[in-house]
């Protein structure tokens, strides 16, 4: 099993949500992860050709820097730990484009499952793929922001996914108990994850819990907003 953490972040090593996946991978014990910045990648957006499942089966037209990561995941059994900020409710835009161009990696055939969804087989049935999405936002609760995001998670990846999704992105990287006591939960998850392939709701829920108080994040970030705002006047 091969390790891919892939940060989908603008902000690179600044990122609040990489401060968690780094957490969950300290907790799980993988070596040799593979680490890779999306945003310093060429990556294109998918015509919609389908030349990935005619002309060329498994492989994509466009010439960047996504295909050595598709030829990657086609060869080896591999979790994938997405770590990326909420935008508007979704993936970032870079993200997004990434997953899109995982069709080469899905066979052409229309197949129904047994709830009657109907999906695409993966083109490598042998080859076992998992995937990992961490997530913070800048909101003070997960509920109200996550739920679309999740849709999209359970259709997508049917089942092969785990998903950790923390509010308060803010504060990620005080030095503070709570702080501490969040980043330890995901600590917990990813060496429940490295033992089981799964984490508990428990966890799960533990984690989406907001970090602080409300009230006291709201004011924190009013006053982070407003001394920006002062140090461009």
């Amino acid at each position: 099993m091969k390790y891919l953490l892939m940060n989908a972040s603008p902000q690179l090593e600044g990122s609040n949500s990489l401060v968690l996946a780094k957490a969950f991978l300290e907790g799980s014990g993988w070596k040799d992860i593979e680490y890779i910045d999306l945003y310093k990648l060429k990556i294109g957006f998918c015509r919609g050709c389908f030349s990935c499942w005619t002309n060329s089966p498994g492989q994509c037209v466009l010439q960047d820097d996504w295909n050595p990561i598709l030829k990657f995941l086609s060869e080896h059994d591999c979790t994938c730990i997405f770590s990326f900020p909420l935008y508007t409710f979704a993936f970032p835009a870079i993200l997004k484009a990434a997953l899109d161009r995982r069709l080469p990696m899905c066979d052409s055939d229309i197949v129904v499952d047994e709830k009657g969804y109907p999906h695409h087989p993966s083109r490598y049935p042998d080859r076992i793929t998992r995937y990992v999405f961490i997530s913070s936002c800048g909101f003070p609760v997960v509920h109200g922001n996550y739920e679309g995001l999740r849709e999209v998670v359970r259709l997508e990846f049917r089942g092969l996914a785990t998903e950790l999704y923390c509010p308060m992105g803010g504060i990620l990287k005080q030095d503070a108990l709570p702080v501490q006591k969040r980043l330890e939960l995901f600590r917990w998850a990813g060496g429940e994850y490295a033992r089981t392939g799964a984490v508990s709701k428990d966890i799960q829920e533990a984690v989406s819990q907001p970090v602080i108080p409300i009230e006291l994040y709201t004011e924190q970030a009013k006053q982070s907003f407003a001394k920006r705002r002062k140090s461009h006047v």
